[in-house]
């Protein structure tokens, strides 16, 4: 009697091994999915944390990939592209700056006057029994080199003619003359007046007068003082040279 193998045949179809295979690969799959949906999870936040840089960084990469390989293709080479220039570099400064705050800048200093514009020296005529207060400074009659010692003064004359032909002259016993007037600075203004008369001829005078208080002077006064001036004058006070100081 013959007896049948009852596991001669116990392998399922082939049908029924293909769902099973397609079964577990199916089953494999899901948890593979189910991994990566966790892992990403966790991840969340760094990564949206990067994704604008990352996609900034990758857009830029690509932008410049393309002009290098634009430029090659036409045998240049490419250069950074310089930043557009601020119509207003200020502005940026100024927003939020308190007006109160900010110093304004300098005002520029004034021109200086011109020799013409500068404003004549006060001349305070109070010895010497002469006025020459309204004198105006002619600039046809110059003197220079005016020096003083404890007997006289002297000076030089630089304009030809030395003195101006249409000036007033005093007709005395020693022909025409115009006035010499000295002056000493009180920290204020000059004070003096006339000491003697003068023609073109000379460049000296003596002090006799100023010693002997001809006409109000005071020696005292005159000499202990640290500066002088001297200049000539129209015999009518009308006109005058130009001031010199020692």
């Amino acid at each position: 009697m013959t007896t049948q193998n009852p596991f001669t045949n116990d392998r399922p179809p082939p049908f029924f091994r293909g769902l099973l295979a397609a079964s577990a690969a199916l089953a494999l799959l899901c948890l593979c999915a189910l991994a990566g949906a966790l892992l990403a999870s966790a991840l969340s936040g760094c990564a949206s944390a990067r994704a604008g840089a990352w996609d900034s960084a990758t857009n830029a990469a690509a932008r410049a990939s393309v002009a290098i390989r634009e430029a090659r293709d036409r045998g240049e080479t490419p250069l950074p592209a310089e930043p557009a220039a601020d119509p207003n570099p200020d502005a940026g400064e100024a927003e939020g700056r308190d007006p109160a705050t900010t110093p304004e800048a300098p005002a520029a200093d004034p021109a200086p006057a011109s020799p013409s514009e500068a404003p004549a020296p006060a001349l305070d005529f109070r010895y010497g029994g002469f006025r020459g207060g309204g004198a105006k400074e002619d600039p046809r009659c110059r003197i220079s080199s005016f020096r003083m010692t404890g007997g006289g003064m002297s000076f030089r004359w630089e304009s030809s003619p030395r003195i101006p032909a249409d000036w007033k002259r005093n007709d005395g016993e020693k022909g025409p003359m115009i006035v010499a007037a000295i002056f000493f600075w009180d920290g204020k203004k000059w004070i003096g007046g006339k000491f003697d008369w003068i023609d073109e001829s000379r460049t000296t005078r003596d002090f006799k007068n100023i010693y002997g208080d001809y006409n109000g002077w005071s020696a005292d006064a005159f000499f202990g003082a640290k500066r002088h001036a001297f200049c000539v004058v129209s015999a009518d006070g009308k006109w005058r040279s130009n001031l010199l100081t020692d």
